[in-house]
């Protein structure tokens, strides 16, 4: 039979475990979704030298081409994070700087 002390200790180590994994956004690539294949992109959006921002939805993919290169994004956010910087999910040789990523909440996952 586990004991008092045992039981907190066990509840404290899901807890903690729990929290690490839902704490919130880090500012992180991980926080803005995933790198994918070119093939799995929905739509392209070419960044030209005037561009300043780009709209995206939540959940969708999205083939980005930036001077003659091209990467590929599927876009899972925080809540919390409506824009960000593409440069922060740019391959470090592509110029994206100076450009925003405005992202939209998706009305197949929230009613509002």
């Amino acid at each position: 039979m586990m004991n008092l002390k045992h039981a907190a200790l066990l509840i404290l180590s899901a807890a903690i475990a729990t929290g690490a994994s839902a704490a919130g956004p880090t500012g992180e690539r991980a926080d803005f979704g995933v790198a994918v294949a070119n093939t799995a992109a929905e739509r392209t959006i070419e960044i030209k030298p005037k561009t300043k921002h780009v709209n995206v939805v939540d959940g969708e993919t999205v083939k980005f081409a930036v001077d003659g290169k091209e990467f590929s994004w599927h876009f899972r956010t925080w809540p919390s994070t409506n824009q960000f910087a593409l440069e922060k999910i740019a391959p470090r040789d592509t110029q994206a700087n100076g450009v925003t990523v405005h992202v939209a909440r998706n009305p197949t996952y929230f009613s509002n």
